[in-house]
């Protein structure tokens, strides 16, 4: 199915990475987007003019109301959460849970929400399945587990259309860099060797991680916008997990070549 290019989207976020690249991905192929973000954007300048203040103090939520689809990627990073429990929880319990309420209660509206495979347990390991059990208590994902099973419940008896999509570690570039862009480890890698012609490792090497390009997820936003998604969780990774040593020999060649 092609995806409807008269419905409006709110990508929120917008200002962040993953909703900047959304945003830009979705703009190159003609839809009507409103990026969505907590502080005052002067619209000059930004290529796209337009954008919308996201009061999630707001009781009623009023901004959402002129939108039939939601994608939404807001919230602070794995790292500001671990110092900062009280807004994790607000963020992503609390903001998400009245989003998905407020949504359930009107009619044709659509949710993307963006989570985290890390849901189900760090690290992760062998074969992971909808039964697995959510053992993660990092306040980056611990909090997201109220919100996300209301969601699931309201896609299940039909009150709201959508999915969640679980992301392993996204890298890569859709426009121009935003948000945390250059503190994601391949982009910081690649942006290192590029400028300094050199990479530094900031972690242990030898940790292992799934990497997932952006692209892909941009690809998997327009099957679901297009209504092909016929799940209401989708895994999102590339299904080989490398070391940070690997990655960054292959990063090496690769610029060498």
């Amino acid at each position: 199915m092609e995806i409807k290019k008269h419905q409006k989207i709110l990508v929120t976020g917008a200002t962040g990475y993953l909703g900047n690249c959304i945003s830009n991905g979705l703009e190159r192929l003609g839809l009507n987007i409103t990026r969505g973000s907590r502080k005052y954007i002067q619209t000059d300048s930004f290529n796209s003019k337009n954008w919308i203040q996201t009061n999630w103090q707001d009781s009623s939520l009023r901004f959402l109301d002129d939108f039939d689809y939601i994608i939404h990627a807001a919230g602070p990073s794995a790292i500001f959460c671990s110092g900062n429990i009280d807004l994790a929880k607000f963020f992503y319990e609390d903001i998400n849970t009245h989003l998905i309420n407020k949504l359930a209660k009107k009619k044709n509206k659509g949710l993307i929400l963006l989570s985290t495979v890390q849901i189900y347990s760090s690290p992760l390991s062998g074969i992971i399945t909808e039964s697995h059990p959510l053992t993660n208590r990092h306040p980056y994902v611990f909090f997201r587990r109220r919100s996300e099973k209301l969601f699931l419940n309201f896609i299940e008896s039909g009150k709201i259309s959508g999915c969640i999509l679980r992301l392993g570690n996204c890298f890569g570039l859709i426009g121009s860099p935003s948000g945390d862009f250059y503190k994601l480890y391949i982009n910081q890698i690649c942006n290192d060797i590029i400028r300094n012609n050199q990479i530094i490792i900031k972690s242990n090497p030898m940790i292992k991680r799934d990497f997932f390009p952006v692209g892909n997820l941009q690809d998997a936003i327009e099957i679901v916008l297009g209504g092909s998604s016929k799940d209401p969780v989708y895994n999102l990774i590339s299904g080989k997990s490398k070391t940070l040593l690997e990655v960054a020999k292959n990063i090496a060649f690769e610029y060498q070549l």
